[in-house]
């Protein structure tokens, strides 16, 4: 069990260094997956590709869960590149909150020039946490087989 739970940590490990190097890879392929996934179902292929959509459909959606995880961990980083690289005056305090319940609880604060700038940027935080839950949703919905009435059938 210990062996399982090392092999695990040490994958995971790796996975977060892999993600740190190549943001940009992941974020293209935590779109793409879903979209993909969506392409073969209506079109059909996805009988033509495999004959067990069930563990198909697991292990993709694990993967969209994968990158979510990688995106949620490390959104702060990816959002200074983008403040820094797009916005005027573009600063964030960031701040660990020792006083709370949950050691390691960090409180990020933006500033920029202007004030619509901090929205937009406040938006596209709350954007990136609605899409790391809807698209493995997304992606397990649209995987998920279509029974077809007895009606239809005949």
């Amino acid at each position: 069990m210990l062996i399982c739970a090392g092999l695990v940590y040490a994958v995971a490990g790796a996975l977060d260094e892999a993600f740190q190097r190549h943001t940009s890879v992941f974020l293209w392929l935590w779109v793409f997956i879903p979209v993909t996934s969506w392409w073969f179902v209506h079109n059909h292929r996805m009988d033509e590709w495999t004959r067990e959509p069930k563990n198909i459909r697991l292990l993709i959606t694990l993967a969209v869960v994968a990158i979510s995880l990688g995106c949620n961990r490390h959104y702060l980083r990816f959002e200074q590149r983008v403040g820094h690289a797009l916005v005027d005056g573009y600063e964030v305090d960031i701040h660990e909150d020792d006083s709370s319940d949950s050691p390691g609880e960090i409180d990020a604060t933006i500033h920029s020039a202007h004030w619509y700038t901090t929205g937009l940027l406040y938006l596209l935080r709350l954007l990136s946490v609605a899409t790391e839950f809807m698209l493995p949703a997304l992606t397990w919905s649209v995987l998920t087989p279509k029974e077809v009435p007895p009606a239809a059938a005949a």
